[in-house]
C-alpha cells in the first residue's frame, strides 16, 4: 500500500492517474483509507483521488479503523515473508517516514543494505 499513495503523489500525471485509479479500487475493496494515511497525501493527490472516487458509486474514502492487513506490525509481516524486511509497511507510516519515503530515503537505505549483502556474498565466495 505505501507505494500507491506515493505514486498518487507523483509529479508525473500519468503515474498519478494510474496510481489514483488503483488506490480507488483498493479503497472500494477495503472500505476506505485510514484517516492518518489520507492526511499524508498532498492536497493535489487527495483531490485527484476524490475525483476518481466520485466517478464510481459506493466508494468510501475514509475508514474509521485500519483494515487488518494495514494494522499488522512489520515483524509479523517479515515472519510470514522475509523478503518484506526491506520494505516499509503501512503500520510504520508516520509523517516523518512518509517524508523520507517521498525523498527517496528508504530506497537509499534499502539499496545500501542490498549492496553490502552483495559485497559480503562476493567476499565469501573469494574465501571459499
Amino acid at each position: 500500500l505505501p507505494l500507491l499513495p506515493r505514486a498518487a503523489s507523483s509529479e508525473h500525471s500519468k503515474v498519478r492517474a494510474a496510481a489514483g485509479d488503483a488506490l480507488v479500487q483498493l479503497m472500494a475493496l477495503s472500505g476506505g483509507l485510514e484517516e492518518r494515511l489520507w492526511q499524508l497525501l498532498p492536497s493535489k493527490a487527495r483531490k485527484g483521488v476524490q475525483r476518481l472516487a466520485q466517478e464510481q458509486e459506493g466508494v468510501t474514502l475514509l475508514a474509521a479503523v485500519p483494515c487488518e492487513e494495514d494494522a499488522m506490525k512489520k515483524d509479523v509481516i517479515v515472519a510470514e515473508d522475509a523478503r518484506a524486511s526491506c520494505f516499509i509497511c503501512v503500520s510504520e507510516l508516520t509523517p516523518h517516514s512518509w517524508a523520507d519515503l517521498q525523498a527517496g530515503e528508504s530506497l537509499k537505505k534499502s539499496s545500501t543494505k542490498v549492496s553490502s549483502k552483495k559485497r559480503n556474498g562476493h567476499s565469501k565466495e573469494r574465501h571459499a
